[in-house]
């Protein structure tokens, strides 16, 4: 049975998805996350008998694919929104996944791929790379909960003059025990400079690699000037 929908509010997803085999938490995180953004074509198709469905013995297939402009997904509560998101979704028996670009990590991403590969469990997997202003990507740092956790008090007194930071990022989030979620990601800086509010001496020239995964973050390469010499770690 295919249908084809020319255009609708992406909010509206939600309504049409098979509620009613998926967990609570699930139903109730899409409804939370979808909060904005357009679809300008879809289409939906689905055929073998109702009963087996999501036809995990290939008795038949669902499918539905949309292409999305300007959306705003809320992914994990108290993070800034991924906004201005652009791409392609579909939907396939009880999976969902999302390729596309948009603005995350407090840059704008190209590569941005969403993921949930069956909706009766709820495991969220998002990846990202970004370029941008080191100075932004440390205000998202800062505002995304999971992640300043590990950064400690101390890393909201760093303020970026100015540099490059590319990141890629890799989050795996289930969404029956959100503390359970683990995070890998990398951050290269590319001629940065730092402040530590409330002392003078700024770092300079700084280039080198972040790498936060297992828990802890550590430094790979890093060269920078502080107090008119080379530092390393």
């Amino acid at each position: 049975l295919p249908s084809t929908v020319s255009a609708f509010d992406l909010a509206a997803v939600r309504r049409y998805l098979p509620a009613n085999k998926m967990p609570r938490n699930v139903v109730d995180w899409l409804h939370a996350a979808l909060r904005g953004g357009h679809v300008t074509q879809a289409e939906a198709s689905f055929t073998g008998p109702v009963a087996k469905f999501p036809f995990d013995g290939g008795e038949g297939e669902f499918r539905a694919s949309a292409v999305v402009e300007g959306g705003t997904l809320a992914f994990i509560a108290d993070w800034p929104y991924a906004e201005d998101l652009a791409g392609a979704v579909e939907f396939v028996n009880a999976s969902f996944v999302a390729n596309g670009a948009g603005r995350i990590l407090g840059n704008r991403s190209e590569n941005l791929h969403f993921a949930i590969p069956d909706l009766r469990q709820g495991e969220v997997a998002l990846t990202a790379d970004t370029t941008g202003p080191l100075a932004d990507l440390l205000a998202f740092l800062n505002g995304a909960p999971l992640i300043s956790r590990y950064l400690g008090s101390e890393f909201v007194r760093l303020e970026a003059l100015r540099g490059t930071a590319n990141v890629g990022f890799d989050l795996q989030l289930p969404l029956r025990n959100r503390e359970a979620y683990q995070i890998t990601a990398s951050l290269d800086i590319v001629d940065g400079e730092v402040t530590y509010r409330g002392f003078d001496p700024h770092a300079t020239e700084i280039n080198g690699s972040l790498v936060l995964a297992n828990g802890e973050l550590r430094g790979e390469g890093i060269q920078a000037i502080f107090l008119d010499g080379p530092v390393a770690v």
